[in-house]
């Protein structure tokens, strides 16, 4: 009986240790909430409507709106207050510093150089009531702002400030000499850390404004780096990725830039003819040196079925981070599963799906810390999930080789 006690002993042992050595630890802390209300530090909020037919089916239903895009570089946490249409600005300790969006000029008009070389004329726009929520104010009507929509932010080392953005511009009629009227436009406004309008980004590369037909998928890189989607007529899609002193350092028709601390760019390369050993997929992935205008290196890892194969991050060291819904799985590029990392669910989301910009894979910094951000009962709230160093490395689960 005392040999049996002993055995189990050991073998409880031997298991608590795998356990708690073999696998990277994330601890995760709520490190900023915004909460709703009507001052400048707080976020303005729209509630969820939704319209219930005699059966209890719902008819409609309509999102609420408040935080649309954020963003953390440098210290400071940048938050897109799409009720408002202005950025809120906080320290890393949740503290409010300032608000970016208000028009500061004492004419109705500014002009704005734009990469393209034109001097651009935009006017300020004045947010107001909205017609289908009777009641509900989103914005004091008197006060002017730089945009009538904020869509996506990211920051970049300097701790300039892109957005996304549509604003209204003062346009020539071509019909009638020296008449001008205003129009609502779409491009990439580039803002100071103090808040001031810089300049508007309408060319990317070879591309002009008469090519650009939109600019979406805004973000930054733990390194100071800005990169987006920029539609293109009539061609579709092109990403484009610049650093911190505005210069393009990465332009692709099909692929997203993902980087690690070396400057290596990793892509994803579908196989022509899918492989699995028993239940696990195997994924391809090529990495790009720009400098070197070539591929470097190559290598695969065997990963679950149910992982989004196309949708993957980077941190410093070129571990990658895969959605598989609400959790991400990191593996590194020998496929060694490290952690498999769950997003706390200590409060109830008012959204039940992410919002855009806010997805599983909110931001991934050098180190291996990950932020998420989503909307709650509370308000607007980002989490960070620390990797702990003295697990870091740790294999949660060893690779499968491949059968020859």
């Amino acid at each position: 009986m005392i040999r049996k006690v002993i055995s189990f002993g050991i073998l409880f042992s031997l298991l608590l240790v795998y356990t708690l050595v073999y696998t990277e630890e994330y601890i995760a802390k709520a490190v900023l909430t915004i909460p709703f209300g009507e001052a400048d530090s707080l976020l303005g909020f729209i509630p969820p409507v939704a319209e219930i037919g005699q059966n209890g089916d719902t008819l409609h239903f309509e999102l609420g709106e408040a935080a649309s895009s954020w963003d953390v570089q440098g210290g400071k946490f940048y938050v897109v207050d799409g009720v408002k249409a202005n950025i809120l600005v906080y320290d890393l300790n949740g503290k409010y510093i300032k608000s970016i969006g208000k028009w500061r000029e004492e004419t109705d008009e500014v002009e704005v150089k734009a990469v393209s070389g034109k001097i651009k004329k935009i006017k300020p726009s004045h947010i107001g009531r909205r017609p289908n929520i009777p009641g509900v104010i989103y914005g004091d009507e008197n006060e002017k702002k730089y945009f009538e929509r904020v869509g996506d932010i990211a920051v970049d080392g300097n701790g300039n400030i892109y957005v996304t953005a549509r604003y209204n511009e003062e346009r020539d009629w071509p019909s009638r000499k020296g008449k001008t009227y205003t129009a609502s436009a779409y491009g990439l406004m580039k803002f100071s850390p103090e808040g001031k309008l810089l300049e508007i980004i309408d060319k990317f590369g070879e591309y002009g404004p008469e090519e650009i037909r939109d600019t979406d998928i805004l973000f930054s890189d733990a390194y100071g780096n800005v990169g987006m989607s920029v539609g293109i007529k009539p061609e579709g899609s092109v990403f484009v990725e610049f650093d911190s002193q505005g210069r393009i350092i990465y332009m692709d028709k099909k692929n997203r830039p993902r980087r690690d601390g070396k400057g290596l760019y990793y892509e994803y390369k579908p196989l022509n003819n899918e492989k699995k050993i028993g239940s696990i997929d195997l994924l391809s992935f090529y990495v790009k040196d720009m400098k070197r205008n070539g591929i470097v290196d190559s290598f695969y890892i065997l990963t679950e079925p149910q992982i989004r194969r196309s949708h993957f991050e980077l941190d410093g060291e070129g571990n990658l981070y895969f959605d598989v819904g609400w959790a991400l799985h990191k593996y590194d590029q020998k496929g060694n599963l490290l952690a498999i990392i769950n997003p706390p669910r200590d409060t109830v989301r008012t959204f039940k799906h992410p919002m855009g910009g806010m997805g599983t894979v909110s931001k991934i910094m050098a180190n291996g810390d990950i932020y998420y951000a989503y909307m709650s009962d509370q308000g607007f709230v980002v989490v960070k999930q620390e990797l702990q160093p003295e697990t870091k490395g740790q294999i949660l689960r060893p690779a499968v080789k491949p059968e020859k």
